[in-house]
């Protein structure tokens, strides 16, 4: 599916899209990545048991995080461990995709 690295934990999983740019990209390239990123982790809620998924742009540049309009956040590198525990107060809404499939018990009592 095109995600680069998958980051699971309390419930919560983060499909991340790693990017390296020798510069800055524009508003508009952005978005577009964001999008497909955002598809990206909407298949993946629909085809897997991870609870929750949340889209992310990774990035190595040192800039500041911050959440796209669409709700995917972009995070440069060196922020990511802080992001993925604290992400439920960035302060933007961030997108989040719950699995619609549910985990059939593999044996049932009675």
């Amino acid at each position: 599916m095109e995600i680069d690295l998958v980051a699971s934990g309390n419930g919560v999983t983060f499909a991340i899209d790693c990017k390296h740019w020798k510069r800055t990209v524009g508003q508009a390239s952005m978005s577009k990545i964001a999008e497909r990123q955002a598809l990206r982790a909407s298949r993946m809620a629909s085809e897997s048991l991870f609870p929750k998924i949340i889209p992310v742009i990774l990035t190595w540049r040192d800039e500041s995080l911050f959440v796209l309009k669409n709700g995917v956040p972009v995070v440069p590198i060196h922020r990511l461990a802080d992001f993925i525990l604290n992400w439920e107060v960035a302060g933007s809404p961030i997108l989040v995709f719950k699995s619609i499939l549910h985990q059939k018990p593999l044996f049932q009592s009675g």
